[in-house]
This record gives structure tokens, C-alpha cells and sequence, in this order.
């Protein structure tokens, strides 16, 4: 669940800072040529999405791993 919204939160938060990015660069570059940007097409968003599922699945995967591997009778033998 935290993963999941860690993940999210920076996939939303790259999203807006990359709009930003792309009206600048639509308000100084490619408007004044007569050009335009399509904010709304699916295929971009789409294209993005793999990046933050790897990044869920690794952190899972490491997180799983590492508690795997716990020994709970050791930790507390620690104390």
C-alpha cells in the first residue's frame, strides 16, 4: 500500500512538472511557429506507466526478499 502511493504520488507529481515543462515549451518554441502540443493524447500517459510499475515491483520484490530472510527469534535474542 505505501509503495503503491509512494509510487503514484511521484508518477502524478513527474506528470504535473512535465505539463509545465510542455506549456512553456508549447508557449515559447512551437506557438510562435504556428505548431501545436496534444496534452490529451493517451499514447504519451500510456508510455509512462511502465517506469513507475517497475519501480513498484522492484520495491516489492527487495521488501519481500529482505523479510523472507528475517529471523524473528534473532532479532529479539538482540535485545
Amino acid at each position: 500500500r505505501e509503495t503503491g502511493s509512494v509510487v503514484g504520488v511521484a508518477w502524478v507529481v513527474g506528470a504535473v512538472l512535465c505539463g509545465i515543462g510542455l506549456l512553456g515549451m508549447q508557449s515559447l518554441v512551437y506557438g510562435p511557429r504556428g505548431l501545436t502540443l496534444d496534452f490529451f493524447s493517451l499514447v504519451p500517459w500510456l508510455l509512462t506507466m511502465p517506469l513507475p510499475l517497475a519501480v513498484a515491483l522492484a520495491s516489492v520484490g527487495t521488501i519481500a526478499w529482505m523479510l523472507h530472510r528475517l529471523d524473528p527469534v534473532a532479532v529479539i535474542e538482540r535485545r
